[in-house]
């Protein structure tokens, strides 16, 4: 590696055009956090009711001659799979607000379920979702939590009370469904890529913005430096007229 190589990975040298050009390492970081700030709006806020009940098997359901636990664990697998199915319906979402009050509403996309984790083969979890309107006021989340709440704790009649005639339609009869935890409402954290999004940016703009130091560095055919006009002139710096009106008039004065 030639002398001119090893000035160029300088870290001295780097640091020296970076501050040169600090107008431009911090500022268009800057303006596309305030671009991102101003043109992309944040997350609502997004509240979640989860509940979780279990499938009781019935002995008429499992196969003589077969390891009942076995047979249990892929029986209730395939039954709560089958439930969870029919609960995202608006056939279910009607029925749940035929519980709940006239100007109460239940979208099908609300409601949701899902075989648990950790392997709990007759457990499944129901979840009730809904985001806050932009701007919502504390008492207008603390409503929609209210709602939420309601709206979790009637699918928990409805498939405490209905729950066989449910299993029924898929073929299965003395199905019975226990809810082993109740519902509790919290506030969802927000999406990954929301998160991110900001700090993402900022330091692509970082990476760029360095990217355009060296390389303005590159082409600028100024000398900024005794070193630079040692190494372009091939000879020693012996004086330096200062830069600017005031400068050079303080360089005469000193003369």
């Amino acid at each position: 590696m030639d002398d001119a190589a090893a000035d160029a990975l300088d870290p001295r040298e780097a640091l020296v055009i970076l501050r040169r050009r600090a107008w431009l390492v911090v500022g268009l970081p800057a303006a596309v956090a305030a671009l991102t700030a101003w043109t992309v709006p944040a997350p609502p806020a997004t509240y979640q009711a989860r509940l979780a009940f279990a499938v009781d098997i019935p002995p008429s359901a499992r196969v003589p001659g077969s390891d009942d636990d076995g047979t249990t664990a892929k029986i209730g697998e395939a039954l709560v799979d089958d439930i969870a199915r029919i609960i995202p319906r608006d056939v279910f979402a009607a029925a749940v607000a035929a519980r709940l009050p006239a100007d109460m509403r239940v979208a099908a996309g609300e409601i949701a379920g899902e075989l648990s984790a950790d392997d709990r083969h007759r457990v499944a979890d129901v979840t009730v979702t809904r985001a806050a309107p932009p701007g919502a006021t504390d008492a207008e989340a603390a409503a929609l939590r209210a709602e939420l709440e309601a709206v979790a704790l009637a699918v928990v009649d409805e498939l405490e009370q209905n729950g066989d005639q449910w299993f029924a339609r898929l073929g299965e009869d003395d199905v019975r469904i226990t809810v082993v935890d109740r519902p509790d409402v919290e506030r969802l954290a927000a999406p990954l890529r929301a998160r991110i999004e900001l700090p993402l940016r900022v330091a692509l703009a970082a990476l760029v913005a360095v990217g355009l130091a060296f390389a303005l560095h590159a082409v600028d055919p100024r000398i900024h430096d005794a070193a630079a006009a040692r190494a372009a002139a091939g000879a020693d710096v012996v004086g330096a007229i200062p830069a600017g009106r005031r400068g050079a008039a303080r360089g005469a004065r000193r003369r």
